[in-house]
């Protein structure tokens, strides 16, 4: 069984599926990647959005998501959460709607480009505050990665990285992809599925692609960190080693 704490299979709340019948069939493509924990994870924008209205449809597009799956008797276990959006207001405000149910793991989105302010201190007060961060896809955000200075202190401190399946078999990415998980860099593994076309569910076939492979132990245990955070229980982390960048080659 196979667990995906980034999905955005929740309809009409944000860039994921535009109806119910949307969902039934992203529904279908994460069961035929053997994936039966999910989280939902819809965008949340501290700065623009309204907290408790989130909170409210979030709930409503739920309440129908898991109807559906009793209605279909899928074998898929449901959680709530949300991505953030990375702001220093979320060091100020409580967080605990926004965690993946159950558990004290935030989900956080970094700007794609541009090294956001107070980021190190920002998470270490969300730390204080007793949640767990997760930086989302973190293959996204060249400022972490021109050097591991920084992604090595924000390890550890405490903040978990997940990157998206999909870099594993990007054409520009894989390199990074193997590099980070080798020197775990990478603490888990997701999807970020919004449908069954461009950005689909892939986790299954990543690991059958990487079965008995030097790094299957390293992408395995990414697989089992997702259970643990299902779970709300303590993942697997090991100690960070540094790399460098060499003529765009990760060393």
């Amino acid at each position: 069984m196979i667990t995906d704490i980034h999905t955005h299979i929740l309809h009409d709340i944000d860039d994921g599926p535009e109806n119910l019948n949307a969902v039934d069939g992203l529904l279908r493509c994460h069961l035929a990647q053997a994936t039966h924990q999910l989280v939902a994870t819809p965008h949340f924008n501290l700065e623009k959005d309204d907290i408790n209205h989130f909170v409210k449809v979030r709930e409503v597009r739920c309440e129908e998501v898991q109807s559906l799956i009793k209605k279909k008797s899928y074998p898929i276990t449901l959680k709530l959460g949300a991505e953030l959006y990375f702001s220093p207001q979320l060091a100020t405000v409580q967080l605990d709607d926004l965690v993946i149910e159950g558990t004290d793991y935030l989900l956080i989105e970094l700007p794609t480009q541009i090294y956001p302010s107070r980021l190190k201190d920002t998470l270490r007060d969300i730390i204080s505050n007793g949640y767990t961060p997760i930086l989302a896809h973190i293959e996204r955000y060249p400022y972490l990665l021109a050097s591991s200075d920084i992604l090595i202190e924000l390890i550890e401190m405490g903040v978990l990285i997940q990157m998206n399946a999909a870099t594993f078999v990007d054409a520009h990415q894989q390199q990074l992809a193997k590099m980070m998980l080798k020197k775990d860099l990478v603490h888990l593994i997701a999807s970020d599925a919004h449908n069954c076309d461009r950005r689909a569910p892939n986790l299954s076939d990543l690991q059958k692609q990487y079965f008995g492979t030097k790094l299957f132990e390293n992408l395995q245990r990414c697989y089992e960190n997702a259970q643990l955070v299902f779970k709300g229980e303590c993942v697997v982390v090991h100690q960070p080693r540094p790399f460098r960048k060499i003529f765009g080659r990760y060393l």
